[in-house]
């Protein structure tokens, strides 16, 4: 391909648009930079995928946010770890690794299936359903 046509596909400036794919080699040895390092207090960067509500997003003293329609799903070696997109709820596929911290903030359990924390359980009078409970017996 000829330099001139190269010229004439470039993308340069505000306003240049670019069809296909990009595609960036990591050949040579040499970390690749995609984004934007120069970004002023109070503007914001977005790097969108189909649409404006499927993105990254960032502006300077606030989080990274990832906006998603159809919600995320991280995956590990291709099986699934992790799933946000029901609004009620965080499907996690593998087991929960604490590294010696704590769950807080568990509410008051309605069903039988959720956790309970120990303020609740200690606060409760269980029933023994398994095992052996002598009689008592009264001296006399």
């Amino acid at each position: 391909m000829d330099v001139k046509r190269l010229c004439n596909l470039k993308v340069s400036k505000t306003g240049d648009l670019m069809t296909g794919n990009l595609i960036l080699s990591a050949d040579g040895g040499n970390d690749r930079l995609f984004g934007c390092t120069d970004l002023p207090h109070g503007n914001t960067f977005t790097c969108v995928f189909g649409d404006t509500l499927n993105r990254f997003h960032f502006s300077l003293t606030n989080p990274v946010t990832l906006e998603s329609s159809h919600g995320l799903l991280v995956k590990s070696r291709g099986g699934d770890v992790c799933l946000m997109g029901n609004p009620s709820e965080i499907i996690i596929y593998k087991v929960i690794g604490m590294n010696s911290n704590s769950i807080t903030n568990l509410p008051i359990p309605t069903l039988p299936h959720e956790a309970a924390n120990k303020l609740y359980m200690d606060s409760n009078s269980r029933k023994i359903l398994q095992g052996y409970v002598p009689a008592s017996t009264i001296d006399g």
